[in-house]
């Protein structure tokens, strides 16, 4: 959506087509209605750190962001640890590498990734006060005020062919276009180059959050909880907010494995007393798992990602797998080099 945008304000006079497998453009960053009827998000989500990405939200698409509070953080099963100490730890252990394996060159890759960040306070991520659906209507105000992008969703691209022009061949139409751009986690089957045919693997992982209710808050404060060592949950986001607080909701991101080898019940009598263990609820509070939500995803192998770059000028790969980060790269105009 971001690059429809940045191509459509480069150049007024080209033609640009969005093309979505989804009932709704957004990816994984999509919306649904809580018991209220409140729009929330699906997702445990998190905004990495990366100011460039949060001054372009902020300027050009009105969005007034917020710093997550409390901090969000890496929970081990002693020590709690935020995002913000973590980063610029590792950033100065990629410091540290870099100088002492003597690989001078790779001090200009420092100064283009977002995630090197050398201040260990005054670091805060941010977010949307109504969540990532926030996000997601902006973009789609945007675009639609642009009579040059057009949006098809319920579309699925069964074969792409490359040679003069991108030919897409849906189940009832055939599309044509000079340049294809393709996300990281597009779901590509059958595609040719000039006749040749490219061998794509994508690698699936499902998503899977469990929309849990509760019939009080949760007794301290979260945003965001990134769960290093439980066999069945990764990560648990508070919602409540996007409710204006009238109901107490959290996301819970459960492990695809442990999703597969557990029933329901189960994962949820692991969420209640995961939940107790770290004193965010007690014995009286009430536990409802309201809806699972699954979003699978197909990652671009990294053999594919360079098969495809090599391949033809026609297709431009964009950084995906961290949102925040995929703005960055296309703001900076460094999608194509990471």
């Amino acid at each position: 959506m971001l690059k429809a945008l940045l191509l459509a304000k480069n150049d007024p006079l080209c033609s640009i087509t969005l093309i979505d497998r989804a009932s709704q453009v957004g990816g994984a960053w999509y919306s649904d209605r809580s018991p209220k009827n409140h729009e929330i998000e699906c997702g445990c989500h998190i905004w990495s750190y990366v100011p460039t990405a949060y001054r372009y939200i902020e300027k050009e698409l009105g969005i007034k962001l917020y710093p997550m509070r409390p901090n969000p953080v890496f929970v081990g099963n002693r020590v709690h640890v935020p995002y913000s100490i973590k980063n610029t730890v590792d950033s100065y252990k990629a410091l540290l590498k870099i100088t002492f394996g003597l690989k001078w060159k790779r001090f200009k890759s420092l100064k283009s990734n977002p995630d090197i960040n050398f201040r260990f306070i005054g670091k805060k991520n941010k977010y949307p006060k109504t969540g990532s659906p926030e996000l997601i209507h902006a973009l789609e105000k945007k675009i639609s005020a642009n009579s040059n992008i057009s949006v098809l969703l319920n579309t699925t691209i069964e074969i792409i062919e490359i040679d003069e022009r991108i030919k897409l061949n849906t189940k009832s139409d055939f599309l044509e276009f000079d340049k294809l751009y393709l996300t990281y986690v597009s779901e590509v089957g059958s595609l040719k180059i000039f006749g040749k045919q490219i061998d794509i693997k994508p690698r699936q992982v499902d998503y899977i959050h469990f929309l849990v209710g509760f019939n009080q808050p949760l007794s301290k404060k979260i945003s965001y909880w990134r769960l290093m060592n439980d066999p069945i949950v990764h990560r648990i986001t508070d919602i409540s907010y996007q409710t204006n607080f009238e109901e107490d909701l959290v996301l819970v991101g459960i492990k695809g494995d442990a999703y597969k080898a557990n029933s329901e019940e189960q994962i949820m009598n692991h969420i209640t007393e995961l939940f107790k263990k770290y004193k965010l609820i007690d014995d009286t509070v009430k536990t409802e798992k309201i809806k699972t939500h699954f979003f699978p995803t197909h990652y671009l192998d990294e053999t594919s990602i360079e098969q495809l770059k090599k391949s033809s000028d026609k297709i431009d790969l964009l950084h995906t797998t961290d949102l925040m980060h995929g703005f960055h790269f296309l703001l900076e105009g460094l999608s194509s080099k990471k």
